[in-house]
């Protein structure tokens, strides 16, 4: 009687089944307070296979669809606006439901670059999930306009977490949010009262137009100093003889000699 026997998988099989299973279908969850762009960022990433539902129990609809991101699937969830995460509201509720039940992998937290402090507040309220965050600055063509300059780099290694400037209705931006979705950073964000971190964060990544000294980081000021300093200098040099001013030359002159 012949028998047949199994045999184990070969070296070529247990690197299918492993790489199999390191792509199993991850989540995101993209959250933001009203009006900030989240559903835009969301038609982009998920292009095929968008549901709409009623959260379980309410009447509010939730968005998923997936994404394909490279080797990598993505279910992706598109959360109503948020202003905090203590909620007042049922929409703010539901967030927060789809947050704790689901569990993503990641958070995508979509933010108005013009209102960057309010999106700092919220942002030191989502790492309490102690979920991956990567912070989307939207609206950076808006942003620009009002004179309005953040240092996404120094932002990002203040906070620990990958910074993403987009323009979401041009697309622009969204490959490197792409990139970044295989963060795995936490915001090291700890303790009750957020407000002094974030102000100490504003106060070197953020500028305004019109801002006072007082707001502006020591970079910007020390630039204004030495261009200021700089074009009185030109000015002495290129009027100061015809005009008969001593130039600054002289004046260093004088101060050798004295001493």
């Amino acid at each position: 009687m012949s028998t047949t026997s199994t045999s184990p998988l070969d070296q070529s099989d247990q690197l299918v089944v492993l790489e199999g299973l390191s792509r199993r279908v991850k989540k995101i969850a993209l959250v933001g307070h009203p009006n900030v762009g989240k559903s835009v960022i969301f038609s982009i990433l998920t292009s095929r296979y968008v549901t709409v539902s009623n959260f379980p129990g309410t009447t509010v609809e939730v968005f998923s669809g997936e994404a394909q991101i490279g080797s990598q699937q993505y279910k992706v969830f598109d959360t109503p606006g948020i202003n905090s995460t203590e909620p007042n509201a049922e929409d703010e509720r539901v967030t927060l439901k789809v947050i704790q039940q689901e569990r993503p992998d990641i958070i995508i937290q979509v933010a108005d670059a013009k209102n960057l402090r309010r999106a700092l507040l919220l942002l030191a309220q989502l790492s309490e999930f102690r979920i991956p965050i990567v912070l989307v600055l939207n609206m950076m063509d808006e942003c620009k306009q009002k004179g309005i300059h953040i240092d996404s780099s120094i932002l990002a290694l203040k906070l620990g977490v990958p910074v993403v400037e987009t323009i979401a209705t041009t697309g622009q931006g969204i490959e490197e949010l792409r990139h970044q979705l295989n963060s795995t950073r936490l915001c090291p964000f700890e303790g009750e009262n957020s407000v002094p971190w974030v102000e100490g964060v504003m106060g070197e990544v953020h500028w305004e137009r019109g801002s006072t000294s007082h707001d502006l980081p020591l970079r910007t000021k020390l630039f204004t100093a030495v261009s200021v300093i700089g074009a009185l200098v030109h000015l002495g040099n290129y009027l100061g003889p015809s005009l008969g001013i001593p130039t600054l030359a002289i004046y260093v002159e004088r101060i050798l000699n004295f001493l």
